[in-house]
């Protein structure tokens, strides 16, 4: 079998060498030839169930429905034909916490946190009263380990939290970006994965150093 439409175009090489099908609705690593007839049937599926979520106008379905690096873009792109602002708001903070591509679509990411938040920080209802107790000027830390990222949207008020995620890449030297930010610029806060998470647009981080670790 031969991979159908879409699907042709969808393989991709990554810098090791290995083959990736890259889809919107499909992403499989590892490409196998020889599971073409499985990967467009797959996709047949998907593509079945976003006709139903769309027409259902099951917001959540049609986000989820799609891979990772996509949702944002997603999201985006029905953003404006959800009436709820609040689900918006929920709708981008549960893809936010499962996304682990940020840095690929940061000017998305802070278009859909200003249409959501319209003014003020996207937050869920049971992280409300610790947004609320925030002091007007918020100490950040930001754990990284490659050149350039210490500017990012994603920042945490505990810098046991910075120190985990720096040393958790498998490159580059582990380091520590600590910063204030003023509470009314922030964009979001998640304590969904006890990670104190504080969204933030970067050039509204006065960083006041960099800690080697």
């Amino acid at each position: 079998d031969v991979l159908k439409g879409e699907l042709e175009c969808a393989v991709v090489e990554e810098a090791d060498g290995s083959l990736w099908l890259d889809h919107p609705l499909l992403r499989i690593g590892h490409y196998n030839p020889r599971c073409n007839a499985q990967y467009n049937k797959q996709l047949a599926e998907k593509r079945k169930a976003l006709r139903s979520a769309r027409k259902g106008r099951d917001w959540a379905a049609i986000v989820w429905l799609h891979e990772r690096p996509y949702r944002a873009r997603c999201l985006f792109s029905i953003a404006r034909r959800i009436v709820s602002r609040k689900e918006i708001g929920q709708l981008l903070l549960d893809a936010w916490i499962d996304s682990e591509n940020i840095w690929q679509n940061e000017m998305v990411w802070l278009k859909l946190f200003a249409m959501a938040g319209g003014g003020k920080p996207v937050a869920a209802e049971e992280d409300r009263a610790a947004l609320a107790g925030l002091p007007s000027r918020l100490k950040i830390f930001r754990g990284f380990s490659l050149g350039g990222r210490e500017l990012g949207l994603s920042w945490t008020l505990d810098g046991e939290k910075a120190d985990y995620f720096a040393r958790r890449g498998i490159e580059g030297l582990p380091r520590i970006a600590a910063g204030i930010c003023l509470k009314s610029s922030i964009l979001g806060y998640t304590n969904a994965r006890k990670e104190m998470e504080v969204i933030v647009r970067p050039d509204l981080v006065e960083i006041l150093r960099i800690i080697e670790l």
